[in-house]
């Protein structure tokens, strides 16, 4: 049976990259402005 945990922590680690990914697409089109 595999623990939960490490679902939660992919998911975390996702979320994390993702939420860079934005900020960076942000600061990418203000400076393209």
């Amino acid at each position: 049976m595999l623990p939960s945990d490490g679902n939660a922590l992919f998911r975390l680690l996702y979320s994390n990259c993702y939420k860079q990914y934005y900020i960076y697409a942000q600061i990418y089109l203000n400076f393209r402005l």
